[in-house]
């Protein structure tokens, strides 16, 4: 079992009172755009271009002012940032439904929409024409794709002597009814899997459970997930398209919850708290890279790293950034190089596996080699 080592390392301190509330990568150029605001004191919001070369020096792209479009928001918000190669411009996303790109050379107001629409997914060409729009209803938590062999109901059937102790691991004996988290803020996710033919989308219906709904590109309901108590917004489709990452928030735990894309569950690990006391309340953000070898989990101040081997989930690295939420974006052809970006910092990094094994030098050639899980070296000695 390898471990990641960090072989490179970039810090950028903002100066100012903006905060920077989003990044993504340029892979063309291997920089990274982000934006700087909106807040409640200044709706102005930058769109700034980081280059690392000896040290990180960033430029100002394009200014502009992103008023809020509702009383009941003080300052809106950028959910989502992407560059798009093809045109060598930048999308962004606001929470308030403007969706705006931005060119080097041009107004960022050029090619603008505004999405003003509640439970409807609006499926658009990157020329921002509609394709799909498909409401969200009720309906579609009993959409269902899974076979059923039609044996009848459980309790009418004849389990026999020692069924409980065969009982198949994999069934939790408690069935979840869908149990909001005490800390649900209404918040929707989006997450497409590596190949686009299908796309994730985390919601939640008011008083009501949330629930992760599955479309193919082409706008057709695939499935929907069975229910899950203390389901939380955070989402990430594995690249590979196996696996549909989530959070669960308990009393007692937080644990990261996957999903088929049937719906079904497919297991789950405990997040290991950090010596953070806002941990048990913070908001979780998840991000797979570009491979499928490493999820990354963001949370206040830090971001640890994790690697699946012999379906064991072994925590790798923690890196710590700045204070408050991080933004993660994994570079989309480096794979194991991303940046954390905090209100008020930037982090660069890069890491690489490496095996960690001892001398080959006899005597003491014992074939050792170490393994990283948190706070724990696994030592194995194959002589």
């Amino acid at each position: 079992m390898r471990n990641l080592r960090n072989v490179r390392f970039g810090h950028w301190t903002l100066g100012g009172s903006s905060d920077i509330t989003s990044a993504c990568w340029d892979p063309n150029k291997d920089e990274v755009l982000c934006t700087l605001g909106p807040t409640a004191p200044s709706s102005s919001i930058q769109l700034v271009r980081l280059a690392e070369r000896d040290s990180i020096s960033h430029r100002t792209v394009a200014r502009w002012d992103a008023p809020s479009p509702s009383p009941e928001l003080p300052a809106d918000r950028v959910v989502s940032i992407q560059y798009l190669g093809g045109t060598a411009s930048t999308c962004i996303v606001f929470e308030g439904g403007d969706v705006v790109t931005v060119q080097e050379d041009q107004s960022p107001s050029d090619g603008g929409a505004r999405i003003e629409i509640a439970d409807v997914v609006v499926f658009m060409a990157n020329s921002f024409d509609p394709l799909h729009e498909i409401s969200l209803t009720p309906d579609d938590l009993r959409a269902s794709k899974h076979v059923s062999v039609g044996w009848g109901k459980k309790e009418t059937q004849f389990q026999g002597r020692g069924a409980k102790a065969l009982r198949d691991p994999t069934i939790s004996e408690k069935v979840d009814q869908g149990i909001p988290s005490p800390h649900e803020y209404g918040a929707t996710a989006i997450s497409w899997r590596g190949d686009g033919a299908y796309v994730a989308i985390n919601s939640a219906r008011q008083a009501d459970r949330r629930v992760i709904r599955v479309y193919s590109r082409d706008g057709e309901l695939d499935s929907a997930t069975e229910p899950v108590d203390g389901l939380e917004a955070s989402l990430s489709w594995r690249p590979s398209g196996n696996l549909i990452a989530g959070i669960q928030r308990l009393q007692d735990r937080v644990d990261l919850v996957f999903f088929e894309r049937n719906g079904l569950r497919h297991g789950q690990f405990t997040l290991r708290c950090p010596e953070n006391p806002a941990f048990p309340h913070s908001e979780v953000r998840l991000q797979w890279n570009s491979d499928s070898t490493v999820l990354a989990v963001a949370f206040e101040a830090a971001i640890q790293l994790w690697v699946m081997g012999n379906y064991h989930w072994y925590l790798k690295q923690e890196v710590p950034v700045g204070p408050g939420l991080p933004w993660l974006a994994w570079h989309p052809e480096k794979a194991l190089r991303f940046i954390a970006a905090a209100p008020s910092s930037a982090v660069l990094t890069e890491h690489i596996f490496h095996t960690t094994r001892g001398t080959c030098w006899p005597p003491f050639d014992n074939g050792a080699v170490a393994v990283i899980d948190g706070q724990t070296v696994k030592l194995t000695s194959f002589r």
